[in-house]
């Protein structure tokens, strides 16, 4: 059973339980209709990490989340997520997060990054701690996997590669721009709070450029609901309104991937007739927060923006980090569209947890990996009459290599 914990952030408090198990990371919230107002759920991960996926497939009401560092309080808040769309953190200039809170929405508004939070009830074990006897079993099996990689380097190489540059890109190797929202939640509700507050769906639908993502915007006024049925704005009967807002708000945001070719990091929608905003004209805006793709430099004409929006797009089943070529295979890629749609497929293929043409013993390693973590991520790929390539993800999920194996 999850233990349970009071967690204060400024005046806020709420009666948490605490996940720190694998059980009841896996569980989490999914499944619960709902939870009461004050209350929610901790999540410790045993040591700050620098990048946290959460999944929200299986959630069927919004949160909002907060980061917190084991010893430097607040680090990130992430207000109003709406199931399906997974929630990141992905945070390399704080030290990363040890904990995360679940609360219902808009419960976290006004808590910024660098608050201090107390914890009682609940003592954070040391790394070194087993909390249970899953948690030592998984460690015991990473001990005899970090054996048996010993045992087979000694060997004859096989299809899996020496580790010749552990935790770096090699020299050679062409970094290209990968996000995984970094614009700020502060940045966010700056502009959401600039949408005009008219009754004029031209004037509140549009992009903005914010650091290094595409934001959509998309205002909701009475002009927007037209042929809906609904009564105005002055009329009242809000709740059915912004409840038909939000399911329309996920097939639009879904839809724009396809118009644009960009990757959708995360999105939702933010009431505006109340607090913070109290406008006389919209009832709240919907937001997108997208992937944009940096083409790289190639001496090749090619199709190499067609090649870069296709790995933008992949699905993820783990994180990838920085994705990064060597220049025989961008300038394949630069060269020939077969062989760049046969990149782009396998890619997809290792994004999805597809391993391709490698042994089971490496498959299983591999499965392990997703698992525990901290252990190398490989694919092998071939076709006829196309070079075989390797796709490479590190330990530390820092970056993902696409390779030819004589590269390596």
């Amino acid at each position: 059973m999850p233990g349970q914990a009071i967690v204060t952030i400024r005046e806020k408090k709420w009666t948490c339980s605490v996940a720190n198990t694998l059980a009841e990371f896996t569980q989490g919230l999914s499944g619960v209709s709902s939870i009461p107002a004050g209350t929610g759920m901790l999540f410790d991960l045993g040591y700050d990490q620098k990048t946290i996926e959460i999944d929200m497939s299986k959630m069927l009401f919004p949160l909002d989340i907060i980061f917190i560092n084991s010893t430097q309080g607040v680090v990130g808040v992430m207000n109003n997520i709406e199931p399906p769309l997974p929630a990141e953190l992905d945070n390399e200039v704080l030290p990363g997060a040890r904990l995360f809170l679940e609360v219902n929405a808009g419960e976290a508004q006004g808590i910024e990054d660098g608050d201090n939070v107390d914890i009682q009830g609940y003592t954070q074990p040391t790394q070194l701690d087993i909390s249970s006897l899953m948690n030592f079993m998984l460690i015991m099996v990473v001990v005899i996997m970090m054996f048996k990689m010993v045992d087979r380097a000694l060997e004859e190489p096989k299809e899996r590669p020496r580790m010749l540059y552990p935790g770096k890109i090699p020299p050679g190797y062409k970094p290209v721009h990968h996000s995984s929202g970094g614009i700020s939640e502060r940045k966010l509700q700056e502009l959401i709070g600039e949408v005009p507050d008219v009754n004029d769906p031209d004037r509140i639908c549009y992009w903005v450029e914010a650091d290094d993502e595409m934001v959509y915007l998309e205002g909701w006024c009475d002009k927007c609901l037209i042929g809906t049925g609904f009564p105005t704005i002055e009329a009242g009967n809000h709740e059915e309104k912004i409840a038909y807002i939000k399911d329309v708000t996920q097939e639009t945001l879904k839809r724009k991937v396809k118009e644009k070719g960009l990757r959708l990091i995360r999105g939702g929608f933010v009431e505006t007739i109340g607090p913070p905003y109290y406008t006389a004209n919209l009832y709240g805006v919907s937001y997108g927060i997208y992937q944009k793709t940096e083409e790289p430099h190639s001496d090749g004409e090619g199709n190499q923006r067609g090649f870069w929006l296709g790995i933008a797009g992949a699905e993820r089943k783990f994180p990838l980090g920085q994705i990064v070529m060597t220049r025989g295979v961008n300038d394949l890629v630069a060269k020939s569209a077969e062989f760049s749609q046969f990149v782009v497929e396998s890619f997809r293929h290792h994004a999805s947890g597809d391993w391709g043409d490698l042994s089971p013993e490496d498959k299983r390693e591999n499965e392990l990996a997703l698992k525990v973590g901290n252990l190398r991520l490989f694919s092998a790929y071939t076709k006829p009459g196309l070079p075989k390539i390797w796709i490479i993800t590190e330990a530390d999920r820092s970056a993902t290599t696409i390779l030819f194996p004589e590269e390596y």
